[in-house]
């Protein structure tokens, strides 16, 4: 065994293998975990020989564990790791080892290096914490138990915190249940105290046992009536479960006993919002603005829910705080050119635009600018905006060329939107939001045998996407009279989304073509209701007028004329039966 006080010639000697093996391995590309530490910290660099066999071993180990590493032999390179910590008694070289081993998925060797890290620098919380996990990886949950009693114990101070940090730490494990085990050993050892049960019932829910994190706190709640972080995390329970409204009772008790606490306002409105009870969130955000006038949090969402609701001059007067306080400014400019946008002022919408430096709207932003620039007439000028764009990355090339294909649409060049695609799918061939893309700029150039092609090599890689099956079933209900085969892609859209606007369109217009009238007008009514859509109001009057009901074709027609006067499939249907 090699003593932690060798000579300094020894030292030499190891940082001498390290610049050997960068010499070495100059043109190699390290594949070691980054910010794993060096195995010696000597200040000569001048090389001296071994003084004797056993650090001619360890010298021989550092370097074939380094050179293993740098060419990818991980595995290769955590067993020399592993030897060269059991010949030193240098926490370093052990603390390297275990890390190797943690990346090479070595988990024995793993915990051996953890285990003589731990040994050698027994202060050392990470050494701490990668023994406890490593024994969790070997199956060995309830050895890792005094290891976690220290992790825990090192925030004496706070207990709380301690929990709370030892549950962060077993919630990363991808074994929840060998994490639960350890979890409920260690809380077995503090049976009385609740921060001890808090923290296991936070682990519980994390892992998806909700009775047995609802147990818990139930105990939780009667050892500490007032704590509101109970509350809060019951509030967390029961929306995961699904129960909603139990999740608004426990916040509204959560900020009865704490109602001076912003946060858990914020939280309890930002749970309506996931749960898209947007009137009640909004409510609950505008108590929040009497609270906290300035606060950005508040402010944003309140322009998001203004925005969400149509409600435009309100969501422009929160987010022109925003930028007046110089909060969000980013983001706040670009909300008030979506604003200004909805309202058809494209100027102002582009003066927003172009003050959006950065945050993580800054790519749509410029994919605006490039939208409004081709509606302004330049769209030569626009489509050099979103190639520039598109070198960024795979990602938002992607995007930037779905935007292109639009803009050529909207501009009546169906022929260059197709090709644009056509040349995007050679270099993404398997990309579904261009396969459909591309499918739909194939349907109205009439290639509907392209349309096809795409479409089934979507529902190939995803048999139960609903988009691609209704595009198809109403294709081909629309455009031949292969009727039966139409109505089976449709009905199965229809069972994955039965509240899906588009697909009861589809199935009530393959029922009209079936000449199923009294069906079809059910489905379609449904759709108008769920959707104010001109399309579906055009084949309800038109099903309705077949059926032998003139006067309500009309009056369906005539109502969505009056919200949708350019809408060109309305005036088309209308001037062939009104004609």
């Amino acid at each position: 065994m090699i003593s932690s006080t060798a000579s300094a010639g020894f030292r030499r000697v190891v940082l001498f293998a390290t610049g050997a093996v960068m010499v070495l391995s100059s043109c190699a590309t390290s594949r070691l975990p980054v910010g794993s530490s060096s195995p010696s910290t000597a200040a000569h660099a001048a090389a001296e020989a071994p003084r004797d066999s056993a650090e001619a071993t360890l010298l021989y180990d550092l370097l074939v564990g380094e050179i293993a590493g740098q060419r990818g032999a991980v595995g290769m390179s955590a067993e020399s790791y592993l030897r060269a910590a059991e010949l030193s008694d240098d926490p370093g070289i052990a603390e390297r080892a275990a890390k190797i081993a943690v990346y090479a998925g070595e988990n024995k060797k793993a915990l051996q290096a953890a285990l003589r890290w731990a040994a050698l620098a027994p202060d050392d919380g990470e050494a701490l914490q990668v023994v406890a996990i490593m024994y969790l990886r070997n199956g060995l949950p309830l050895k890792a138990l005094p290891y976690l009693e220290k992790v825990r114990a090192s925030h004496a101070d706070q207990p709380h915190k301690g929990y709370m940090f030892v549950t962060q730490l077993l919630g990363r494990e991808q074994n929840r249940e060998m994490a639960l085990q350890a979890m409920s050993g260690l809380v077995e050892r503090h049976p009385d105290d609740p921060d001890a049960l808090f923290a296991y019932a936070h682990l519980a829910l994390r892992a998806e046992h909700y009775s047995k994190a609802h147990q818990l706190l139930d105990r939780v709640v009667v050892m500490r009536p007032g704590w509101s972080d109970a509350y809060l995390l019951r509030a967390r329970l029961k929306q995961a479960e699904g129960d909603i409204d139990a999740a608004a009772a426990a916040y509204r008790k959560a900020i009865e006993l704490k109602p001076d606490d912003l946060d858990i306002r914020i939280s309890y409105a930002r749970m309506l919002v996931e749960e898209r009870r947007f009137e009640q969130a909004q409510q609950e955000f505008k108590r929040l603005e009497q609270l906290a006038p300035d606060n950005e949090d508040v402010l944003y969402a309140l322009g998001l829910l203004a925005l969400q609701a149509d409600h435009l001059q309100e969501a422009r007067r929160y987010f022109s705080s925003l930028v007046h306080n110089g909060q969000r400014i980013p983001d706040a400019s670009f909300f008030l050119g979506r604003v200004a946008e909805m309202e058809k002022k494209d100027a102002e919408a582009l003066r927003w635009y172009r003050k959006v430096h950065g945050g993580g709207n800054h790519f749509e932003a410029q994919l605006r600018i490039a939208i409004l620039t081709a509606r302004g007439g330049d769209i030569d000028g626009a489509r050099r905006m979103l190639h520039e764009l598109a070198q960024e990355s795979p990602r938002r090339e992607i995007r930037a060329l779905l935007v292109e294909s639009d803009i050529l649409r909207l501009a009546n060049r169906d022929d260059d939107a197709f090709e644009v695609l056509e040349r995007a799918l050679e270099r993404h061939p398997d990309n579904p939001e261009l396969l459909y893309a591309h499918a739909m700029a194939a349907e109205r150039l009439g290639r509907i045998a392209v349309l096809e092609r795409d479409l089934h090599r979507m529902l190939q890689a995803d048999p139960d996407n609903a988009q691609a099956l209704n595009a198809l079933g109403y294709t081909l209900a629309d455009r031949t009279d292969r009727y039966e085969e139409a109505y089976g892609y449709i009905q199965r859209a229809y069972e994955l989304e039965p509240k899906d606007a588009a697909i009861l369109d589809s199935m009530g217009w393959v029922l009209f073509r079936m000449g199923r009238y009294r069906e079809s007008i059910e489905y379609l009514r449904k759709a108008l209701d769920i959707a104010d859509d001109a399309e579906i109001a055009a084949h309800l009057g038109e099903v309705l007028w077949v059926s032998g009901d003139p006067k309500e074709a009309r009056r369906v027609w005539e109502r969505a004329r009056e919200r949708h006067p350019d809408d060109h499939k309305l005036r088309d249907v209308m001037q062939r039966y009104l004609k």
